[in-house]
């Protein structure tokens, strides 16, 4: 992950194809970041975050669908990279709901976003999993095309985790 992803995780997506919400097993496990202390168990279809403070964050693992996301619905959201077939992007929502908006067929929301890729081609089990973790993320959905970005002000976490158990 280059030095872009830092200051903001602002892609446009086209949301096509799906993932069948699954973690692949390569990425299945327990894992730490030493410098944070935060740490990571992701399962098949489920994953946990907890921050070095205690903060737990628990989510399922479902394929990206637009409705729900406009809908400020949090989870693991799993989607193919249209530009690539090898890469498998994960997005981890936990949205502030109260903060939800919509105008002008516009809907953005506060959420704390987790976000990182994952390679299809890889064979044997991951062990160092890396990661944004953007506390204050702004997520805006354009309804009519059902493209939507992500931005983090600055404030992203870059977390180096190492595999501790599978």
């Amino acid at each position: 992950m280059n030095a872009f992803y830092q200051y903001s995780i602002g892609l446009a997506l086209v949301v096509i194809g799906t993932a069948c919400g699954v973690i692949p097993s390569e990425y299945r496990g327990e894992f730490r970041d030493s410098e944070s202390g935060a740490s990571l168990k992701l399962k098949g279809r489920k994953g946990v975050f907890q921050t070095a403070d205690g903060r737990k964050i628990e989510s399922k693992a479902k394929d990206l669908e637009f409705e729900k996301l406009a809908q400020a619905q949090g989870g693991i959201y799993v989607s193919s990279d249209p530009g690539s077939d090898s890469i498998l992007e994960v997005y981890w929502v936990s949205p502030d709901v109260a903060s939800r908006q919509e105008a002008a067929q516009l809907v953005w929301f506060r959420s704390e976003v987790i976000y990182t890729e994952l390679n299809l081609k890889t064979k044997d089990k991951v062990n160092t999993l890396e990661f944004f973790h953007c506390r204050e993320g702004t997520i805006l959905l354009d309804l009519p095309t059902k493209r939507w970005q992500m931005g983090c002000p600055g404030n992203a976490d870059y977390l180096r985790m190492q595999r501790v158990k599978d």
